[in-house]
C-alpha cells in the first residue's frame, strides 16, 4: 500500500466514525508515516496511526489497533488542550513532528489546519527544538522518578521498559528525527554515529542491558517471544493498556517489526521491542491463560529477564541508576547537535 492510499483509508475511517464521536474536534495522522512521501510504500511492519481530538478537558488515550479496509489502524484519543495553539504543539516532542508535515485528516473548524501551517514553519527554529528536547528529557526524568524498584517485579520491569523507550527521543528530536518507539534505539545509533558519538550508544545499550547480546542470543529470545505471542492471541480476553498489540491481525507489526530490525543488523536494538511484546504476552497469560499454559510459557519470559539482567529488583535498581547517569552526557550531545545541525535555524 502506498502512503497516499494509507492516508485515504485513514480519512475514510475518520469520516465514518465522526458521527458517533461526541465532542469531536478533529483528527490527524501520527506515527512514522507522516514523514514519508505519498509515493512511498507503507512498510510491512507499520500501521496507520490516527489521533482523534475531542473537545474535552481530559481524555484517556487508550490506543487500540483495528483492521479497516485491509489496513491496520492504531487509534488513540487526546484532549483539545494538547493542540490548542501552535506553541502547545511546538513544545511537545511527540506531537510537533506530525504537525511539521501535512497531517490533518479532519478539521471541522479549520483551526487545526491553521495551527499546522504555523508549526510547519516554526518547527526547525532553535528555540523550539531545544524546548522539545527539554520536554523529552523531562519525560525520561519523570519516568525514572516514578520507576519503583522496591515494589512488585511487574511494575519494576514496566519502569525499565518505559525508561528504555524514553532514552533515545531527546537525541532524535535534536536531529529533527521522528522519535518513534520501535526503531528508537536503531535510529539513535545512526544519529550518534553521524555526530561522532558511537561510544555513547554503547553506553546506552549497556545501561539498558542489551550491549552484550549476540545475534544468536537475540534470535533465540525472539523465537520464544513469537511462540508466546501466537499463544497469547488465542486466549486474550481481559482488556489492559496496549492489549490490542496482541491480536493475530497485528502480528506483522508486533513480530514482523522485531524481525525487520534483526534483519537490518539491529539485533541488539531490537531487544527493547522484543521485551515489550513479550511482556504484553506475559500480562495476557497472567490474566486469561489456563494454568498449564502459564506454566509452559513462564520459563521463557523468565529467561528473557535473566538474559537482559533485569530478573531481580536489585538488578532493576542498578539499571535505573545507570540510565539516570547517562542523562547529562546525552544532553551534552543534544546541545552539540542543535548547534551543528544545518537544518535548524534561529528565525
Amino acid at each position: 500500500m502506498l502512503v497516499a492510499d494509507a492516508k485515504a483509508v485513514a480519512r475514510q475511517w475518520v469520516e465514518e466514525e465522526r458521527p458517533s464521536l461526541q465532542n469531536f474536534h478533529g483528527a490527524y495522522l501520527a506515527g512514522s508515516m507522516t514523514c514519508l512521501p505519498d509515493n512511498a510504500s507503507l512498510p510491512d511492519a507499520s500501521d496507520i496511526d490516527i489521533k482523534v481530538i475531542l473537545d474535552l478537558p481530559d481524555v484517556l488515550a487508550d490506543p487500540r489497533k483495528l483492521v479497516y479496509s485491509g489496513a491496520i489502524l492504531d487509534v488513540s484519543y487526546g484532549p483539545v488542550k494538547d493542540v490548542a495553539s501552535p506553541e502547545a504543539i511546538l513544545g511537545s516532542y511527540f506531537t510537533a513532528v506530525h504537525f511539521a508535515h501535512p497531517s490533518i485528516l479532519s478539521d471541522p473548524t479549520g483551526r487545526l489546519s491553521q495551527i499546522q501551517a504555523v508549526v510547519a514553519s516554526d518547527y526547525p527554529k532553535r528555540e523550539w527544538v531545544r524546548r522539545r528536547c527539554q520536554h523529552a528529557r523531562q519525560t525520561l526524568e519523570t519516568t525514572l522518578t516514578g520507576w519503583d524498584t522496591a515494589g512488585s517485579m511487574k511494575d519494576a520491569v514496566s519502569g525499565w521498559l518505559f525508561a528504555s523507550v524514553f532514552l533515545p527521543p531527546m537525541v532524535l528530536v535534536a536531529d529533527l528525527q521522528n522519535p518513534t518507539h520501535r526503531r528508537g534505539m536503531a535510529n539513535l545509533l545512526q544519529v550518534l554515529t553521524r555526530y561522532g558519538h558511537r561510544e555513547l550508544h554503547e553506553r546506552v545499550l549497556d545501561a539498558v542491558g542489551i550491549a552484550g547480546m549476540s545475534q544468536g542470543d537475540v534470535e533465540r529470545l525472539f523465537a520464544a517471544c513469537a511462540e508466546a505471542y501466537d499463544a497469547a492471541t488465542t486466549i486474550l480476553q481481559t482488556p489492559f493498556m496496549l492489549a490490542s498489540n496482541i491480536r493475530s491481525f497485528a502480528r506483522p507489526i508486533a513480530i514482523g517489526g522485531g524481525q525487520e530490525l534483526i534483519a537490518e543488523g539491529f539485533h541488539r536494538e531490537a531487544m527493547v521491542w522484543i521485551a515489550f511484546i513479550h511482556t504484553l504476552c506475559h500480562t495476557a497469560f497472567a490474566n486469561d491463560a489456563p494454568e498449564d499454559m502459564r506454566a509452559r510459557f513462564a520459563p521463557g519470559y523468565q529467561h528473557l529477564l535473566t538474559a537482559l539482567g533485569v530478573s531481580t529488583l536489585d538488578q532493576l535498581a542498578e539499571r535505573k541508576q545507570m540510565i539516570g547517569q547517562l542523562i547529562p552526557d546525552l544532553w551534552s550531545v543534544v546541545e552539540e547537535i542543535i548547534d551543528a545541525n544545518p537544518a535548524i535555524r534561529d528565525s
